[in-house]
């Protein structure tokens, strides 16, 4: 009777073990890289939608909405690590499903993602926060990051469109992608949460890129015609209303660092601005190193600007 009772015992531990590794596995699936999903009109998640929040000492304060929003930045990807953790809007992070995450957008929401190096296009779901790290705008999942040739750079400049399917937006699509009107992958299943408490943020270590294993697929099935643009980088260090105060602060710069500092004046329907830049910057690289040097001689944090070639 006892041995029986062991057997039973062990054939539990087995089964539960057997779910875990299903529900954290790592293989790709048959059907990867997975097609982009369809935009439809989403309910804002009570979870990861506070007015503000603070990481590693930096607040951040949510956009009032994610209607008319097109951002330009650098785009960077988490795979293995976060794969079926929970994300900031309670879902569940799946590495093969087309998703991203976001610091300031209300969540979820879907959004057009295109490199700007090579010019394809993708739609995420943006669902979770982040990344948590200097001169990043999103942080794509492993499909949305392949489908985009992000994976074997780690980082590339991207452009983000918000889609809100009621404001009539119509994403960019390849006139040779009959199947981009079915369903990406099948959705994971909401969390069922235990209490009715907004969960934290979880805030955790910025995703490092280099550490993560996850090789790129062979071939990619393309959403978009290639339509790369020229592109260059630059630091914006701050920006005046008194040309006099955008002169002194470069003043101030360059007794620290010998680089090509110019005023950009424009105006806007709030009057003329002098807007105080660095560069051209060759890379996202360089741009990061200086971004660290800048902010240790306390010169404020650099906001990175990527602008198309005259």
């Amino acid at each position: 009777m006892l041995h029986r009772k062991l057997l039973l015992l062990f054939a539990l531990a087995l089964i539960i073990q057997g779910c875990g590794i299903g529900y954290r596995r790592t293989h790709k699936p048959n059907n990867f890289p997975p097609l982009d999903p369809i935009p439809r009109k989403l309910q804002l998640s009570q979870y990861g939608n506070p007015e503000s929040y603070e990481v590693f000492g930096k607040t951040y304060q949510l956009l009032p909405t994610n209607k008319d929003y097109t951002e330009r930045g650098v785009a960077s990807w988490y795979g293995k690590k976060f794969h079926g953790r929970r994300a900031s809007s309670g879902d569940t992070y799946n590495m093969y499903a087309m998703t991203a995450a976001h610091k300031t957008l209300p969540i979820p929401v879907y959004a057009q993602v295109t490199n700007l190096e090579n010019g394809r296009k993708v739609i995420v779901k943006i669902n979770d926060r982040g990344p948590f790290v200097k001169n990043r705008l999103i942080d794509l999942s492993y499909a949305a990051a392949t489908k985009l040739g992000v994976v074997e750079k780690g980082t590339a400049p991207v452009e983000v469109t918000t889609i809100i399917p009621s404001a009539g937006f119509t994403p960019t699509i390849a006139a040779n992608d009959t199947k981009a009107a079915k369903p990406a992958t099948p959705k994971l299943p909401d969390t069922k949460l235990l209490s009715t408490k907004p969960l934290p943020l979880n805030p955790i270590a910025p995703k490092p890129v280099a550490a993560d294993t996850t090789k790129p697929a062979e071939s990619i099935e393309q959403t978009s015609a290639k339509t790369p643009q020229d592109i260059e980088y630059f630091l914006q260090l701050g920006a005046f209303s008194d040309k006099i105060n955008a002169t002194r602060l470069i003043d101030r710069i360059k007794l620290h660092i010998n680089e090509t500092i110019t005023i950009n004046t424009v105006t806007s329907s709030s009057g003329v601005i002098h807007k105080v830049r660095l560069g051209p910057i060759e890379s996202i690289e360089r741009a990061d190193l200086l971004t660290e040097k800048l902010e240790g001689f306390e010169i404020g944090t650099p906001r990175l600007i990527i602008a198309n070639v005259n």
